[in-house]
């Protein structure tokens, strides 16, 4: 006997619908993450601290010991070496103030110390040859006023004392020598000296010593010539010109 499903079919409901089809989910559109905002104001902040260390590095002024040290350099040209070096030092204390080099103010520093440096040794040289030339004057100056002095007191023995062997060649003795210098009653004076130099020619080394004088009231020229024997200064001869 087959059994009746009608009574089964009735107890479960008839869907009037059809079942829809199962459709596979759609995957949601992956949003691209923005980048965070919170990342662009430290670009910014670094960004402005790279400009702020380059704006310090390089000063937008300009150099305010640029025209003193061209001033400066200038200065050793026209004799006044030691402005010159001073003017560099405050070029150059300017110009490190502004956060420049200013290597022209150096170049000026040490242009102006050399040129200073070669002034003084100059001026050292000359002082030492002068002195070393009033020097050598000092004893030929000294032989020929004792000469001068015996002829002008009469006292030729004195100035006998001071000639040398080539006039005593001329006067041999000391009565040879009187006779012809005697200066009594003739009123022989000397003066101041004129001038005095030493010649060294030949090897040999000559004085020249130039006096004011007078004779019986007429103005002469006395010049004396002296040579150096054995180390000392004697006369050679003396050469009056009347003025």
């Amino acid at each position: 006997m087959t059994p009746d499903n009608s009574e089964k079919n009735e107890d479960q409901p008839i869907s009037a619908e059809p079942k829809a089809e199962t459709q596979p989910a759609e995957k949601a559109p992956v949003e691209t993450t923005a980048p965070s905002a919170t990342k662009a104001p430290e670009a910014t902040v670094s960004s402005a601290k790279n400009q702020t260390s380059q704006a310090k590095s390089q000063p937008s002024q300009d150099d305010p010991g640029k025209t003193m040290a061209i001033i400066s350099i200038v200065m050793p040209f026209i004799g006044l070496s030691l402005v010159g070096l001073i003017l560099a030092f405050i070029a150059l204390s300017k110009s490190k103030k502004a956060g420049f080099k200013n290597v022209l103010a150096k170049v000026s520093i040490a242009v102006n110390a050399v040129v200073i440096a070669i002034a003084l040794i100059t001026i050292t040289i000359a002082i030492i040859v002068s002195v070393a030339a009033v020097s050598a004057l000092n004893a030929p100056v000294a032989a020929s006023n004792t000469f001068t002095s015996g002829l002008a007191d009469n006292d030729l023995a004195k100035a006998y004392s001071e000639v040398s062997s080539s006039l005593k060649a001329k006067y041999p003795t000391q009565a040879q020598f009187d006779t012809e210098y005697n200066s009594s009653g003739i009123g022989l004076k000397f003066g101041s000296i004129t001038s005095k130099n030493i010649n060294t020619e030949n090897g040999v080394t000559t004085a020249t010593i130039v006096y004011d004088a007078e004779v019986q009231g007429q103005q002469y020229v006395m010049t004396v010539k002296l040579v150096k024997e054995n180390g000392k200064w004697l006369v050679v001869s003396i050469e009056p010109v009347k003025k």
